[in-house]
């Protein structure tokens, strides 16, 4: 469950910032409100009239409860298309084409860094776009100035204040709600100061990572579930990580690296976490259990993207 303090986002005012647009993001119509719901598997649309208040608010509202506020914000800002809003801040900045002057006084307060913008490049595009989804963020956060919540933008990634202190990487790979739910579990548990509990449900995130990529394989791992080892190892052999020959020698190294990472802090977890009955819970650190969760998503994250590579030579 995410921090509850994103429910902030859903208020009028800030509703209103994303179905009218706030000058570079396209009004959103009705129908493309039920398509968000679409894309994060909320509401039907059942023919019965709702404004688009409403709808964007039961929206908010699902998300928030799913724990996907982050993943739509970084879906809607990151990705949505601004083009058009790029090209007017550049023309209202050199001024080089009348038809767009009246558009252009709408938008004479800019930062330097925008102001010296003089050629078109594809750093000065990216510079424009930084500026836009920015200025965004900063609309929002000006809503939220009560509450201790700060939308923050770092580099290619949408987080929080909630979020900052954990550095969780990021990716773009699809997960199963399964697998997140456990991460996200795993993140509340670190929020909490639980840190022998984040140690297990660290070694959880791996092992579902591992029997999701044995279930698409078509394998029956009911035989190695029980044993953290043998199921890697059936993972290893089911994407050719073992075969002499099929990885070269540095790649093998690396991932016999990682699992020896891994394996140290499961030792570290086995000694003293909460599903062992070990009760002096201090000799787990904020530090180490930082780093068990980066190191389970990491790594789950690395198989995946080695089945993924597979897939891609088989089709």
């Amino acid at each position: 469950m995410e921090d509850s303090l994103y429910e902030a986002l859903n208020q009028k005012k800030i509703i209103d910032l994303f179905i009218e647009g706030n000058d570079y993001f396209s009004r959103l119509s009705i129908i493309d409100i039920i398509g968000l719901h679409k894309e994060f598997g909320n509401l039907k649309y059942n023919g019965v009239y709702m404004s688009r208040n409403q709808a964007m608010s039961d929206f908010f509202n699902y998300i928030h409860k799913n724990s996907k506020t982050l993943k739509f914000l970084n879906y809607y800002i990151l990705k949505s298309d601004i083009k058009e809003a790029v090209n007017l801040v550049y023309w209202s900045v050199n001024q080089i084409d009348d038809i767009y002057s009246d558009d252009a006084r709408n938008y004479s307060e800019f930062p330097e860094e925008i102001c010296n913008i003089n050629f078109w490049n594809d750093e000065n595009e990216e510079k424009i776009k930084s500026y836009i989804r920015d200025s965004f963020i900063n609309k929002i956060n000006d809503h939220l100035f009560s509450y201790d919540l700060k939308i923050i933008r770092e580099g290619d990634i949408i987080t929080s204040n909630k979020e900052s202190d954990f550095s969780l990487i990021s990716s773009d790979i699809e997960i199963d709600d399964d697998l997140r739910t456990l991460i996200d579990k795993a993140k509340e548990s670190l929020k909490s100061e639980d840190y022998a509990s984040v140690m297990t449900k660290s070694k959880s995130i791996v092992e579902a990572e591992f029997k999701n990529i044995l279930k698409r394989k078509n394998v029956d791992y009911s035989d190695f579930s029980k044993n953290f080892n043998n199921l890697r190892s059936a993972v290893n052999a089911q994407l050719g990580m073992v075969k002499q020959g099929s990885w070269e020698k540095h790649a093998k190294q690396l991932v016999k690296g990682i699992n020896i990472t891994f394996d140290t802090l499961l030792d570290l977890r086995n000694s003293f976490s909460d599903s062992h009955g070990g009760n002096d819970y201090s000799k787990i650190k904020k530090a180490e259990a930082t780093l068990a969760l980066n190191a389970a998503v990491s790594l789950s994250e690395y198989y995946e993207n080695i089945y993924e590579r597979q897939q891609k030579k088989l089709s």
